[in-house]
């Protein structure tokens, strides 16, 4: 990569020609990370109060924490 960048730099020089550009990445704005900060508590908070992981023996909807009947089998789930 050295190499090239160093080829391209000298072909903009030779041909009198700049490329610039303005911000590459926007998910790096801060209004963007500050955005993911909060949508990420917001999912931290909701697993917190509706732990996925919990050692139930009951089938369960984790956002919802609607408990399938005993007779509910996965395998055979439409």
């Amino acid at each position: 990569m050295p190499a090239c960048s160093e080829v391209n730099r000298v072909m903009q020089e030779l041909s009198v020609v700049n490329y610039t550009s303005g911000e590459q990445n926007k998910d790096m704005s801060k209004t963007r990370r500050m955005r993911d900060v909060k949508d990420s508590l917001t999912i931290i908070t909701a697993l917190n109060d509706r732990n996925p992981f919990s050692q139930e023996p009951h089938l369960r909807n984790v956002m919802s924490g609607v408990h399938a009947h005993s007779s509910a089998n996965v395998d055979e789930a439409r």
